[in-house]
């Protein structure tokens, strides 16, 4: 099922700069993508964020709504979530004598064969956002890592929104930093909401 599945998971992930699923090669591809814009512009800045335990940590939650979004014909996928993470998993520690219980909300079992499905799903809300923050940076993700390419290497303004910084033009407080850094964290913001 999963191989049947690899063209239409490719069709409906691609464009939406999700780069790991039926696409050979992909990091390489991003990589290349980058290094072509700074070919064209060698003003601009490559950025990466690489989310350390990020399958391990993505909300199940946010996971769920993605694969909510899926095509009819892949709805399958949100099922075979459905059979093996709902309700509260529990993992079991036992130290000595002593043992307990503790309750899994985010991630999913290692070695899952849907794992990157999963992922791309949990993380494709959050990349669509900051590809709309963000036109012009060719944002692309390659599982847990995310790759931009901002317009140029200028220092940007940035003050804190209340939820962390956001990008927000000369204001009082604004503290300068580089664009790409300022979109790191811009990503920080979106992947927390």
């Amino acid at each position: 099922l999963l191989k049947m599945s690899k063209a239409d998971l490719k069709a409906y992930y691609e464009p939406r700069g999700q780069m790991c699923l039926g696409t050979r090669n992909a990091p390489e591809k991003c990589a290349i993508a980058h290094n072509a814009k700074l070919a064209q512009d060698g003003t601009r800045t490559v950025y990466a964020a690489d989310e350390r335990n990020g399958f391990g940590c993505i909300s199940q939650k946010a996971v769920l709504k993605g694969l909510e979004q899926l095509p009819a014909n892949l709805q399958w996928i949100r099922y075979t979530f459905g059979m093996y993470y709902r309700g509260t998993p529990k993992l079991l520690f036992r130290s000595g004598t002593n043992s307990f219980y503790v309750l899994c909300l985010v991630g999913f079992q290692q070695g899952d064969p849907l794992g990157c499905i999963y992922f791309s799903a949990g993380a494709d809300g959050s990349l669509v956002k900051m590809r709309g923050d963000f036109p012009d940076d060719n944002i692309q993700a390659y599982a847990d890592d995310v790759h931009g390419c901002t317009p140029d290497n200028a220092r940007v303004q940035c003050a804190d929104d209340g939820r962390g910084y956001a990008l927000i033009p000369f204001v009082e407080g604004a503290t300068d930093m580089p664009a790409a850094a300022a979109r790191l964290r811009r990503w920080g913001d979106i992947a927390a909401e």
